[in-house]
């Protein structure tokens, strides 16, 4: 079963020494009990609900040609009651993220620095795309409907 990383090791997820910010967020949501959700609200909107736990095990379900704004409409349902300040240069940052199917719509929410959530999404993303399983392996594409584990290595 993959390990996504975000650093330039080959099986760790998210880096800490790369993306610190991402890393806590990930460990914080996948506590048991996960950590409260940090994330102010905007006036007048109710947020996600705390769930028991958020999963370590996640199956990748993106936009599809027969529904090519899923992601996006999961990311919005998850994010869109929440606000960071923008003169503090955050940015929402969201677990599980809006391409697996755990996300529901209802993720755990924590504003983060804007640098470490946009660094982090793309080495993720370039990950989904150029999985090694090993460092001498070929890349593989992780496809729709398959599970990946997301674990904090140090």
């Amino acid at each position: 079963m993959p390990q996504i990383a975000l650093c330039k090791t080959v099986v760790q997820f998210p880096c800490v020494r790369t993306f610190p910010e991402t890393a806590q967020h990930v460990l914080e949501a996948q506590g048991v009990p996960p950590e409260p959700i940090t994330a102010p609200l905007l006036p007048r909107r109710t947020g996600n609900p705390l769930r028991k736990s958020y999963p370590r095990l996640l199956k990748l379900d993106r936009s599809t040609p027969n529904d090519p704004n899923k992601v996006k409409n999961r990311r919005g349902r998850s994010t869109n009651a929440y606000i960071c300040p923008p003169n503090l240069g955050q940015d929402k940052d969201e677990y599980p993220p809006a391409v697996f199917a755990e996300n529901k719509g209802s993720a755990h929410i924590k504003c983060i620095s804007l640098s470490d959530n946009r660094g982090s999404g793309s080495s993720f993303d370039r990950q989904l795309e150029r999985y090694k399983v090993s460092p001498t392996s070929p890349p593989v594409e992780i496809a729709n409907g398959d599970s990946i584990e997301f674990v904090i290595l140090r």
